[in-house]
């Protein structure tokens, strides 16, 4: 028997064809995990933005629930800050897992920090470490910043000194300001690195510039004694009067170590001098 024919009713033309596979592909990219749900990503991200903490944790968890890296990250964050959601450090860790283990460099450096406290995991320093580094070799600055101090100190990995300074260089080229001062102690003390004063000063001076009031103290302190570079008392007053300020409701021990050193110094300055830094104090903005 020949086969019936169609009746012209049921065939498709192919413009209207093309326009069902167009549909189709929509509706297939709208549910793949990689198009984070047509735009639902830069929703939650606008939600956050705008505070509307109860839409950003609902789109961010549908986004996370699919396996989007950035919506886990920023999950386990609103998880951990109480934001749109009661927190949840336990919650927040999982999520900051799930990330990890896709790579997240934020999410390895935040999983090392809850290890490193014991907040949502049993404290390990031994796993905050090893997160740490995860974060660190992809060039996440506070991670390099975290693992230099334990490589210093020995916590969760064997002491090294050399090795902190190396990270603890990596970390200052990004800018971070923390990093910064203690690779100027290092290069003012000789520790892991050749002894070098005026390296110190640089280092303490892009840390100043930032707001730091460690690297503030330290910077007046070596300019004020002659600690290896030329002084000027000056720019000693200016540094330790930020300081003391900067301290004042942060560390008040060691504001009263800025004080005390600050009026040794004054009481070698001329009027002319301290006016000039008072100046130069009000003209001071941080980078």
């Amino acid at each position: 028997m020949m086969p019936s024919k169609k009746s012209p009713t049921s065939i498709t033309s192919q413009p209207t064809l093309r326009l069902h596979l167009v549909i189709i592909l929509f509706f297939a990219l709208c549910v793949s995990p990689v198009q984070a749900h047509c735009g639902t990503l830069a929703e939650a991200r606008q939600a956050y933005a705008q505070s509307d903490f109860t839409l950003a944790f609902r789109l961010f968890n549908e986004l996370a629930t699919h396996g989007d890296r950035y919506a886990q990250t920023t999950l386990g964050s609103m998880l951990e800050k109480g934001e749109g959601v009661k927190a949840d450090p336990v919650a927040a860790a999982k999520w900051y897992q799930s990330a990890s283990n896709q790579g997240d460099a934020d999410a390895q450096f935040q999983l090392g920090t809850l290890y490193d406290s014991g907040e949502g995991v049993p404290r390990d320093l031994r796993l905050a470490f090893q997160w740490f580094l995860k974060a660190a070799k992809q060039g996440h600055a506070k991670a390099q910043f975290n693992i230099a101090q334990m490589l210093e100190f020995g916590e969760g990995t064997s002491k090294n000194i050399p090795k902190a300074a190396v990270w603890y260089r990596k970390s200052a080229k990004q800018g971070n300001s923390n990093a910064q001062n203690n690779l100027g102690d290092f290069y003012r003390k000789g520790i892991g690195v050749a002894q070098d004063y005026e390296e110190a000063k640089k280092l303490y001076l892009l840390s100043a510039e930032q707001g730091n009031h460690y690297a503030q103290f330290n910077l007046g302190l070596i300019l004020f004694k002659n600690d290896g570079v030329d002084p000027d008392y000056i720019e000693a007053y200016k540094w330790l009067t930020l300081a003391a300020e900067g301290f004042s409701n942060v560390d008040q021990d060691q504001q009263i170590k800025v004080v005390k050193a600050r009026a040794l110094l004054t009481s070698m300055m001329t009027p002319m001098q301290i006016q000039a830094g008072d100046k130069r104090i009000q003209e001071w903005k941080p980078r």
